[in-house]
This record gives structure tokens, sequence and C-alpha cells, in this order.
């Protein structure tokens, strides 16, 4: 920043005495010729008046300004915290009668059982899987089914001590011993890479009918018997092999659960 020149601050002092003397003779009515001079130098003053309110103003403006700013930013804080909440309580009123109904269940099935929760799903669409957050630290291991209120989900096929890997009854690669409820007719559910089941061995005189409920058998694996798996929607016959073979639709959809339950069977415990 430059520096004043001796001629720019007489200046200064000259134009400062001229207006202080203004105010000074305003108030001074001895004679007409101050009045003069009191006018005509109010009149050279009245620029700076006007200047000085103008600064007073814009910098009681700017700090208003600045204040009210600050309080908008602080209320935008507020409302995002307050949205917040409000999303947290929304979320605990949806989930409370799901949890219910879960613990309802829970305290009804006759085999010992580890609660778990997905984490999250797998993030294509060519599996069928989804991450849990309970693993070998809480006894879960390969080939044990997975279960809710609705029925049986799928069954665990990789675990690590933290978390595992639950694979859907309809991934192509799923097969579980069923049974039809009503005439106790067994068979293999396998999963046919849609949103249905395929029930197959059944041989060609099978007491099957359309309508039937299909639950797990308990043959050859970890998973209990008795566990709602879906209900038959179509039979086809096939006479060259003399076999039936079902369509079951699942009870449990795959994308839509929260919390789940591992069993464990009284031999694997």
């Amino acid at each position: 920043m430059k520096k004043l020149t001796p001629s720019c601050l007489v200046i200064m002092l000259i134009l400062f005495a001229i207006f202080f003397a203004g105010k000074f003779l305003s108030n001074s009515e001895k004679s007409t010729r101050l009045s003069f001079i009191s006018n005509f130098i109010n009149t050279l003053s009245f620029p700076f008046e006007k200047g000085f309110s103008y600064i007073n103003d814009f910098s009681k403006s700017f700090k208003t300004r600045s204040t009210l700013e600050k309080k908008v930013k602080n209320l935008e804080k507020e409302n995002e915290k307050l949205k917040f909440q409000n999303s947290m309580l929304k979320q605990q009123v949806y989930d409370s009668p799901l949890l219910e109904k879960q613990l309802d269940f829970r305290n009804t099935i006759n085999f010992r059982n580890i609660p778990a929760r997905i984490l999250y799903y797998s993030p294509t669409s060519w599996f069928d899987t989804a991450f849990l957050n309970v693993g070998t630290d809480l006894e879960v291991k390969k080939g044990m089914g997975v279960v809710n209120s609705e029925g049986l989900i799928g069954q665990i096929i990789s675990v690590s001590k933290k978390s595992s890997l639950l694979s859907s009854l309809t991934e192509g690669s799923s097969a579980v011993g069923g049974m039809v409820q009503r005439t106790g007719v067994k068979g293999i559910v396998k999963g046919d890479f849609s949103d249905f089941l395929i029930f197959t061995y059944l041989r060609s005189d099978a007491d099957i009918l359309i309508g039937d409920i299909c639950v797990t058998s308990g043959d050859g694996s970890l998973i209990p018997s008795g566990i709602p798996i879906g209900k038959v929607k179509k039979i086809t016959n096939d006479r060259v092999s003399d076999t039936k073979t079902a369509q079951i639709e699942p009870f449990v959809k795959f994308h839509e659960i929260d919390n789940v339950f591992i069993a464990i069977l009284e031999n694997e415990q």
C-alpha cells in the first residue's frame, strides 16, 4: 500500500477542518454573513457526511448479513440432524413388528438356532447370495440351513470367523431334501435359476397335488425336518423316466429379508 504524500495529508486536514467548522458555525446565528459561510461550509461538507453515513450503514448491514448467514447455517445443520433422527425413528417403527414376528417364531421352533442379520446381498444378479454377520466364532458351519418365520431361505456355503455366505434355495447349485407335508412323499428340491424350485425324483404314482405344502425332510443334510419350503404350483409327468416333477413356489422372497436364524441340529452342538 502506497504512503500518503504530505500534500495529500494537508488536503485531508483542510477538509476535516472545513467539516468541523461547518458544524460549529451551523449552530451560530450571530450574523447573516456567518450564516452564509455556514451554509457554504455545510454544502461542502455534505458529501463527506453522506459518505460517512453510507459507510456506517454498510458496516451495520454487513454485520447483520453475516449474523443471518451464521444463523441460517446453524438452522440447516439442525434441520439435517432432525431429518436423520426422524428417519431412524421411522425405521424403528418399521422394524418393530418384523422383529417381534421373528422373535415369536424363534420361541416356537424346536431346534437350537443362531440369530443373524443380512449385511448385504451379492452385488451381481448372477447369484442369489447374501453375507451374514455371524461365522465360526458362533459355531456356524458350511451346509447349515437358514430360516425365518416364513420358512427355509437357503444354506450356508462358506464361512469365516465373523461372517458367512448364504445361498438362496433358488440358486442353481442348491439342493435339499424335500417332503410333501400331507403324504410324506420324499424327493429333492433344487434351485432353477428362477423364482421357482423344482421338486424331483418323485415316482410316477407319488401322491402329490397342486396346492400341497413342501417341507424339509431332514435327510442327508444339516437342515432339520418339517421346515416349510413352498407350495406346489405345477406337476409334470415324464413317461420316459416314469417319474413326476413338481414346480414349487417358495414361501420366502429372498431379497425381502433382514433377520434370519441359522439352524443347528442336536448332533452338531
